[in-house]
């Protein structure tokens, strides 16, 4: 793909995964080692990334050891803070030494991820790695480009040199799977308190995609309120309803309220974004922003305990 003034960068998830392998059999530190039987370690994509984040975030490193390790530091603290505690801990064990001083070795590294985190046998725990970094590649390629977002880059047309995701991003053979777990928030105006504009408490949605067909509904939050979505994806548009049913204890005591809502799902999969519309307590008929960010894939019993209640 390409545009005036230059070639659009595509990064696989692939690559980036193979990469981070070949950055942690390596270490650390060593990745430009050469020797009569050594390469210096090949992460060009993975490098690509390193260096986006350092151009836009102006942090002024030099050499690939020190661009890949800030990109590993911040992303591994993001994905964790994004409810990934155990993998993010898992992560940062595989390449970065508990205890510096010890100047552990990538074999010692492993060994101990293992011993803390990993099943006894090797292949599992190989198995386990592969599809960690997997994910964690996708995840970090979007977390660059969200980065990029901030900054007022995001559209391709004024600014090529952007990151865009190959078909195998998406885990299920080029088609988009949008099930996980999701932050909703959106904007309203309340016609019953002067007209202010405010946002609303946030919930924590599990979407359900069945063909072209979303289906997202809140999970248990302290607040007692509700939201369900119910969406046909078109291409990139997502349309179709929104229910909420309000907190019980806040100002508009349970009221149940619906309408329309029309989304654009990002290249990414991991942000819809759109206006919602639908009447308010006076039957005036308000439009607002509402957006859903993707917080992860996996929606077991376990993960989804994560997020109940937590807001």
């Amino acid at each position: 793909m390409g545009s005036e003034g230059g070639d659009v960068l595509a990064i696989r998830a692939s690559q980036v995964s193979s990469e981070l392998a070949r950055v942690r059999q390596r270490g650390l530190g060593n990745l430009e080692k050469r020797s009569h039987n050594q390469e210096p370690v090949k992460a060009e994509k993975l490098t690509r990334l390193a260096d986006k984040l350092n151009e836009i975030r102006q942090l002024r490193l030099h050499g690939r050891d020190a661009l890949i390790r800030r990109i590993l530091l911040d992303c591994i603290a993001a994905y964790k803070d994004r409810g990934n505690e155990t993998e993010a801990d898992l992560l940062r064990l595989l390449f970065f030494d508990p205890d510096p001083p010890h100047r552990r070795t990538p074999r010692d590294l492993l060994r101990l991820a293992q011993k803390r985190y990993g099943p006894d046998d090797a292949q599992r725990f190989a198995d386990m790695r592969r599809d960690l970094f997997g994910r964690f590649g996708t995840f970090l390629i979007a977390y660059v480009q969200e980065s990029v977002e901030e900054v007022g880059h995001s559209q391709i047309a004024t600014n090529p040199d952007i990151f865009i995701l190959s078909p195998d991003f998406w885990p299920s053979g080029g088609t988009r799977d949008l099930t996980g777990v999701w932050r909703s928030h959106y904007a309203y105006r309340s016609s019953s308190r002067d007209n202010q504009q405010f946002e609303s408490d946030a919930h924590y949605l599990v979407l359900k995609q069945n063909g072209d067909s979303l289906v997202a509904e809140s999970l248990p939050n302290v607040e007692g309120s509700y939201v369900r979505l119910l969406l046909q994806v078109d291409g990139s548009i997502a349309s179709g309803t929104w229910t909420e049913r309000t907190s019980p204890t806040k100002y508009y005591r349970g009221a149940t309220y619906h309408g329309v809502i029309q989304m654009v799902v990002d290249p990414r999969g991991r942000r819809l974004k759109g206006k919602w519309l639908g009447f308010d307590t006076e039957f005036n008929i308000q439009v607002g922003d509402w957006t859903l960010t993707w917080l992860e894939g996996a929606i077991d019993e376990t993960t989804l305990k994560k997020y109940a209640k937590k807001v």
